[in-house]
């Protein structure tokens, strides 16, 4: 009986999907530069979103700003917003918070949210938001490193464009 037993645990525990499995990740950070990146959301994601940063230092930025102040229409593998992001390097490590959701959400109102918050560096869920539709929040890390000037004859750009034209 015993032997059945540890048979099944093991087997429930095989069976059960890895937190670190990167399809299963929202989103993905792709370093453009020493302290720029972009972010790209997965296929299957929600289709709005929002980005914000909190540094090791305590800054909290609003990455994301459209004209409307609201979330941008995301497309899986193009970067948000169709930009690169910038995190100081004299701010320290950043984690980043993308909000996907189901309906186009008022990004004012989650920032003042994410103000209101006490301690940022703990993990923010969706149910910490009162946000109108479906929310998920996809945490990622992104640590800035100096910026190396390019040297003679090197294609400066995002590092799928090497190469083009």
């Amino acid at each position: 009986m015993k032997r059945l037993a540890c048979a099944w645990s093991l087997l429930v525990l095989a069976s059960c999907p890895r937190s670190d499995d990167a399809a299963a990740r929202r989103a993905t950070v792709l370093r453009t530069g020493g302290t720029t990146f972009e972010v790209l959301p997965s296929p299957g994601q929600l289709p709005y979103c929002l980005a914000f940063t909190h540094s090791a230092k305590g800054v909290t930025r609003q990455l994301t700003m459209s004209s409307k102040n609201v979330s941008f229409d995301c497309k899986p593998g193009r970067p948000i917003g169709n930009r690169s992001f910038k995190a100081p390097l004299e701010e320290g490590a950043v984690k980043m918070y993308v909000l996907f959701s189901s309906e186009p959400i008022d990004a004012a109102k989650v920032t003042e949210q994410l103000f209101d918050q006490s301690d940022l560096s703990k993990e923010l869920s969706a149910m910490n938001l009162r946000l109108p539709g479906r929310v998920q929040v996809e945490t990622l890390d992104f640590v800035p490193e100096a910026d190396t000037p390019p040297e003679e004859g090197q294609v400066i750009g995002r590092p799928q464009d090497a190469g083009q034209p």
